[in-house]
This record gives C-alpha cells, structure tokens and sequence, in this order.
C-alpha cells in the first residue's frame, strides 16, 4: 500500500483533502478545506481506489499540472457555473491502471461496488 495520506480527508486511507482542492482553497483553509467536500464522493474515490489501483484527482502538490479535478470554487474557470464539482460532489478521477474508457464500463457493469460507496 502507498503511504497514508498527510492530510487524510474524511477518514480515507488513500487520499489527501489536498487532492480535492485547488492549491488556493488549500492556501485559505489547510486541512479545513475538507469541509468542502461530501464525503460520499470520498468513499466513491477510495472505492475507484480498491478497485483499480493507483489513482489521481489533483496532482499539485506532487509536482503536477492537475488542479481542477476535485472541488471548483467560483473563481476556476473550468466547468458549469451549476457543476457538482462547486458543490463538492464531483472528481475527475484516473487510473494509472486501467483507461477512462474500462473504467466507465467496468462501474456500469458492476453498480453495487459503488453503490455501497455513494
């Protein structure tokens, strides 16, 4: 297993609440910046995690170009003014394992995996 997060977001043991922020919300709250995001999405994430392996949302803190994936505040110009992903219900999530494509099918044909999760 990777290391534990630094900053573990609604009790993961994958992820930081880094990976959900863009590096300005994370300069304004720190930790607090979890209160942003639902924690079924989290458990959604981990559960993409279990099944797949190593998986990214944002990567800015590890050196990566990745800062929109996870929660948008209203200043980010990337998506809808309505997306989940104001509301901290969305992620772009990927797999180091397997393709977008797999992936979407793979839940499409597997919903109780992820039921549980969300």
């Amino acid at each position: 297993m990777a290391n534990k997060p630094q900053y573990p977001i609604h009790g993961s043991l994958y992820f930081d609440v880094r990976e959900f922020v863009h590096p300005t919300v994370w300069n304004i709250f720190k930790e607090r910046a979890e209160i942003l995001i639902d924690p079924k999405i989290v458990r959604i994430a981990d559960a993409v995690r279990e099944r797949y392996g190593s998986c990214t949302i944002n990567d800015w803190m590890f050196g990566g170009k990745r800062v929109a994936s996870g929660y948008r505040a209203r200043w980010e110009k990337t998506g809808g003014e309505y997306s989940q992903h104001r509301a901290g219900k969305a992620i772009d999530i990927r797999s180091k394992n397997v393709s977008p494509q797999h992936m979407y099918a793979d839940i499409l044909a597997n919903p109780h995996i992820f039921d549980r999760a969300g």
